[in-house]
C-alpha cells in the first residue's frame, strides 16, 4: 500500500476511532460510569442518612441512553402524619436533585443538565419496630413524574396500610406544585422528626403482645392488626389465619377467643385508657378476619367446612366452603353465607357451651378424651 494510501485511509479511519472511543467512555456498561455510580450512591446514602435519619439504597437509573430518569427509594424508620410525609418527600427531592446535579462526572452521561423533579420517581417506606404501620398514619409515598410529557410536574400519592383488607388504600394525591404550596401551609419545621403523639408506644406494645399472645396459644397466623388511631384509638381491625379444617362450633369458639382477649387486653390495660375513644372498649370497634386454609397449599378447603369468620359492626358473619357439587348448582363462587348472629349472641353460646361442659364432668359423666 502506498504512502498516500495509507494517509488517506488514516483521515478517514480516525473520525470513526474517535466516535467509537467516545461512545465507549460515556457507555453505562464502562467501569468510569459504575464508578460515578457508586461515587453517587455512596454520597447520597450518607447525606440522606445523617441529614433526614433515613435509608437510601442505590438509586437506579433509566434504561435509555444518556440517562434521562433516576428511581430512589427509601426507608424511614418511624411515622408520619400526611403533613411530615409531604415535608419528608420534597425535602428528599430537593437534596438528591442538588447532590446529582453536583456530580460534575455525572454531567456527561446526563440527556438534559440540570436534573429536575421531572426526572426523578421517589418510593418512601415508613416502618417501625414492629414492622408497617397500621393505625391510619403514612404507610408509603409515591412520587412520579412522565419525563416524555414536558408540562407533566410529577404527582404525590399517600398510601395507609388497611388491616382489614390486609392492604394499602390510597388516602389522596397532589401534584407537585400543589405539594409545595400546602407544604408551605404545614410549616413542618423538621420533616426528619416525626411528633409524636403519647399514645403511640403504648398502642404500639399492646398490639405487639396480643399478636404474639394469639399466634403462640391458638397457632394462629396474624397477617395483619392496627386500627384507626389519629389519636384516640377509635377502631382495630386484624387478619388471621388458621390452617386447621373447623366446623361453625370450633370456629365460633375461635372468634370469641380472638375478639374476647383482645378486648381483655385493652380495657385492662390502664396506660392506653385516657386514648380510647370509648371505655370500656366493645366489639362494635373490632373488624376481625379469620380465614381457614390448608397447611401445605394455603388455599380454602373444598368439602363443605368452614371458610372463614368475619366480626364487624358488632356482627358476626360465618362462611362455609362451596363443594364441587355446589358449585355446578350455584355457579362457581368461594364461600356460602350460613350464619349472621350478634356479636353478644354469640357470647353466650359459648358461654353456655363451656358451662356445659363443665357441668359434665364436674358431675362424672364425661370423659375425657
Amino acid at each position: 500500500m502506498s504512502i498516500a494510501l495509507k494517509l488517506t485511509f488514516a483521515r478517514l479511519i480516525a473520525p470513526i476511532l474517535l466516535i467509537s472511543n467516545f461512545g465507549y467512555s460515556l457507555s453505562k456498561d464502562s467501569n468510569e460510569f459504575q464508578n460515578i455510580r457508586r461515587n453517587l450512591g455512596h454520597v447520597i446514602y450518607s447525606q440522606m442518612k445523617e441529614k433526614f435519619q433515613v435509608y437510601c439504597s442505590e438509586p437506579t437509573e433509566s434504561e435509555a441512553f444518556p440517562i434521562n430518569h433516576f428511581d430512589m427509594h427509601i426507608n424511614a424508620p418511624r411515622r408520619a402524619t400526611l403533613a411530615e410525609a409531604r415535608a419528608l418527600g420534597l425535602a428528599l427531592i430537593n437534596q438528591f436533585l442538588q447532590i446529582a446535579n453536583d456530580q460534575l462526572q455525572l454531567r456527561p452521561y446526563l440527556k438534559t443538565y440540570p436534573l429536575t423533579h421531572q426526572q426523578l420517581s421517589l418510593t418512601i417506606y415508613f416502618q417501625g419496630k414492629y414492622g408497617h404501620h397500621s393505625d391510619g398514619s403514612i404507610h408509603t409515598v409515591f412520587f412520579a413524574s412522565d419525563p416524555q410529557c414536558l408540562n407533566d410536574q410529577g404527582v404525590f400519592s399517600y398510601l395507609t396500610f388497611d388491616p382489614n383488607t390486609f392492604g394499602s388504600t390510597t388516602l389522596c394525591k397532589e401534584s407537585y406544585d400543589e405539594a409545595n404550596k400546602q407544604n408551605a401551609l404545614d410549616s413542618v419545621a423538621n420533616p426528619e422528626i416525626h411528633k409524636s403523639h403519647p399514645s403511640e408506644e403504648i398502642y404500639d406494645d399492646l398490639l405487639s403482645n396480643y399478636r404474639e399472645k394469639i399466634q403462640m396459644e391458638l397457632r394462629l397466623d396474624c397477617w395483619s392488626l392496627g386500627g384507626v388511631a389519629p389519636n384516640n384509638l377509635e377502631i382495630i381491625g386484624a387478619k388471621f389465619v388458621s390452617k386447621r379444617k373447623a366446623n361453625l362450633k370450633n370456629a365460633r369458639k375461635l372468634m370469641m377467643s380472638i375478639s374476647e382477649e383482645l378486648l381483655n387486653d385493652i380495657n385492662r390495660n390502664e396506660q392506653i385508657r385516657p386514648y380510647l375513644t370509648e371505655y370500656p372498649f366493645s366489639a362494635s370497634r373490632l373488624n376481625i378476619h379469620l380465614d381457614f386454609v390448608k397447611k401445605s397449599l394455603g388455599s380454602h378447603y373444598e368439602d363443605g367446612s368452614m371458610h372463614s369468620v368475619t366480626l364487624s359492626n358488632g356482627k358476626i358473619s360465618y362462611f362455609r366452603t362451596s363443594t364441587e357439587k355446589q358449585e355446578k348448582k350455584l355457579g362457581y363462587t368461594d364461600k356460602i353465607l350460613v350464619l349472621e348472629e350478634p356479636f353478644e349472641v354469640a357470647c353466650q353460646t359459648v358461654t353456655k357451651s363451656r358451662k356445659s361442659f363443665f357441668n359434665l364432668f364436674s358431675s362424672g359423666k364425661g370423659k375425657a378424651e
